[in-house]
């Protein structure tokens, strides 16, 4: 909303310095406009391209924040191939009836929308249903503390996908 506002005052300034033929207007928009890019790019953090490399965002990652306004992305960029891979093995090898459940806070949000299903907690699960491991319990973007050798030993009967990021298996018992 901040951005859309500023957007908006920046541009009916600019239409203003044009309409009325004030140059001035015209150069202090231009100024504060330069200076502002000027700004922008010499941050550490800004990426002034149409794509991130890998080692770009890993190291935004690892810079701690300044502030709130500045430092790495609020959410983690999931690899698109592990992404379709598990989605692939979902699509065609889960029947539409057996629930896919995740496990105490690890949601999965990414997924639900990409398989057009609805994830289940696991207490709303049997042992019929399926368990899915995801990107904050296993590979790069593990979260400190996670339960995955906890579920590994106790719910999982068998694994039946695996890839860098999401893990589905068949849940043991109750």
């Amino acid at each position: 909303m901040g951005m859309m506002l500023i957007a908006y005052s920046l541009t009916n300034i600019f239409y203003l310095s044009i309409k009325t033929k004030k140059w001035i207007t015209l150069f202090v928009f231009c100024l504060f406009l330069s200076h502002a890019a000027v700004a922008m790019f010499s941050s550490s953090f800004s990426v002034p391209q149409f794509t991130i490399s890998k080692d770009k965002l890993f190291h935004l990652m690892k810079i701690p924040y300044p502030n709130k306004m500045q430092g790495a992305l609020s959410h983690s960029i999931f690899s698109r191939k592990n992404q379709d891979e598990v989605s692939n093995f979902i699509n065609n090898n889960i029947n539409r009836s057996t629930r896919i459940c995740f496990y105490e806070w690890a949601l999965v949000a990414e997924l639900p929308v990409l398989v057009d299903r609805v994830f289940f907690p696991f207490p709303r699960c049997s042992k019929n249903d399926i368990l899915i491991v995801g990107p904050y319990q296993k590979g790069f973007y593990t979260l400190k503390n996670t339960n995955l050798p906890y579920i590994e030993k106790y719910i999982c009967k068998k694994n039946m996908f695996s890839n860098d990021m999401y893990t589905l298996c068949s849940i043991n018992t109750y």
